[in-house]
């Protein structure tokens, strides 16, 4: 990445016209104009009707008389970012030749500790305690395009328990190493990518290097239109209330809303587009609650909940409607903050995978469950209640052990039918397979089909309440268990 400099006439007037439209749109911003665009999705034409979208792009949400500073106006309006491209630096270390210690009566106890930004890693003590050590242990870090940061390598020889003495150190830029698919002992390595979010939610699965980059299979569009009972977030000359807005999340392109202030059910009406190189990948969208609107230097703003879908659960050139639970939860149980209602309704409307509370058991959750789950790490409750929860995890790991104890015997009676350790039941096994095997070759499949749809079917009376003769069979034969205390 480079930064541009007007070198021109021609470079000049073209950095003149960014300043004078970036000025321009600041200017409109904060003098409140409202900004629409040309629609982006037309209905069909029924009895001479069209159906129209309009998308308002660039609505701040607030009243002309608002009472906001010039930098709390500018914490509403909707923003477009892009996260760094991340890559791996990769470390090899090999050895060292010739150092000089300054006590040469001993010999030295190396290690190499390489440096890049916060993160420190250290490689083990050499086993050759000497003065040519080698270690051949390679050391992986991440790095942020520009490539500002510094890579610090340092031969540190440990004295004692809290003393080391440097013996040499090395600077390297991280702008000047290579970026290559295959690279050498210290390079900036491109072929893999780099994971700033959870695997399972990846919405970004691409290699880092350019040179590996896939082509597009498609765009996303995301229009968000509304949320409706948002639950109050603050307080505001005795009135609680919400100021919203919306992030998402999809690869490197990160899209902010407007904040509409003061609102419970606040309708933002825009439309975002990303381009989709992986279908099984995750967008994230949250809803925000900005606490920065008066200032207060870069206060965190609180969440309110946040959805995510999977892309490979869509269909291509089809529109979805539907209205997303904001969940969240909390020490004293599973709250709902609101809904979030994305896109608009089409005639072949479908509703895409969400968040299953039944399917979660977030119902079944007892008090005591809730406080298990926000409690500290150690635990900060008392030792009667730890003792309770101790005995509760006892109680589920015993029966785990159980039901896993008699599925290991079925498994171990199932091998030893096949390793005729039983002699007599062994020989039955084998003439009931060449048995079942004719049964299957003569008679037709439709009639073996009616009879098993009709043994499953029988009336109760003649249903018994004995284990199946399968399961019966394979608990006759010898397990492991027999051997054990």
């Amino acid at each position: 990445m480079y930064s541009l400099r007007a070198t021109s006439e021609e470079g000049s007037t073209g950095a003149t016209d960014a300043v004078s439209s970036a000025t321009a749109k600041n200017l409109f911003g904060t003098l409140g104009f409202k900004t629409i665009c040309k629609c982006v999705s037309l209905g069909k034409l029924l009895e001479g009707v069209i159906g129209l979208r309009i998308w308002k792009v660039g609505f701040d949400g607030l009243p002309w008389d608002s009472p906001l500073a010039p930098h709390g106006i500018a914490n509403t309006r909707p923003k477009i970012y892009y996260s760094p491209r991340l890559w791996y630096v990769r470390v090899k270390v090999i050895e060292a030749q010739d150092l000089v210690p300054s006590d040469r009566t001993r010999n030295p106890e190396v290690y190499v500790k390489v440096v890049l930004g916060n993160v420190v890693l250290r490689t083990k003590i050499s086993s050759n305690k000497g003065a040519n050590p080698s270690w051949n242990e390679e050391l992986m870090f991440v790095a942020a395009e520009p490539f500002e940061d510094i890579l610090v390598l340092s031969v540190e020889d440990k004295l004692g328990d809290k003393m080391e003495e440097c013996l040499g150190k090395c600077v390297i830029p991280l702008h000047k190493l290579d970026r290559r698919l295959l690279p050498p002992p210290v390079a900036i390595n491109g072929v893999y990518h780099v994971f700033d979010e959870p695997a399972q939610y990846s919405s970004d699965l691409k290699a880092t290097s350019p040179k590996l980059k896939p082509e597009e299979i498609g765009l996303l569009e995301l229009g968000i239109l509304k949320a409706e009972g948002l639950v109050p977030m603050k307080s505001k000359d005795g009135f609680e209330a919400t100021d919203a807005y919306c992030v998402a999340k999809y690869g490197q392109k990160w899209a902010r809303t407007s904040t509409i202030v003061g609102s419970l059910a606040p309708k933002w009406h825009e439309q975002y587009k990303w381009e989709v190189y992986d279908p099984c990948t995750v967008i994230t969208i949250g809803v925000f609650d900005n606490c920065n609107l008066l200032g207060g230097g870069g206060k965190r703003d609180s969440i309110i909940g946040k959805v995510r879908i999977r892309l490979s659960t869509l269909e291509t050139d089809r529109i979805y409607a539907h209205s997303y639970p904001l969940l969240a939860l909390r020490p004293d149980g599973m709250k709902k903050m609101g809904e979030l209602q994305l896109v608009e309704l089409s005639d072949k409307a479908y509703t895409p995978p969400n968040i299953d509370t039944k399917l979660s058991h977030v119902e079944d959750a007892s008090s005591d469950d809730w406080d298990e789950e926000f409690d500290a790490f150690p635990s900060s409750k008392p030792g009667e209640i730890i003792r309770k929860r101790y005995d509760r995890l006892r109680s589920i790991a015993g029966r785990l052990t159980e039901i896993i104890g008699h599925l290991a015997a079925q498994l171990e009676g199932l091998y030893s039918l096949l390793t005729w350790r039983d002699p007599r039941a062994t020989p039955m096994f084998v003439v009931f397979c060449l048995i079942t095997g004719l049964v299957v070759y003569l008679v037709p499949f439709r009639w073996l089909l009616a009879a098993a749809g009709t043994y499953a079917m029988r009336p109760p009376r003649l249903r018994v309440t004995l284990p199946p003769i399968p399961q019966n069979f394979l608990r006759r034969m010898p397990a492991k268990d027999d051997s054990m205390l």
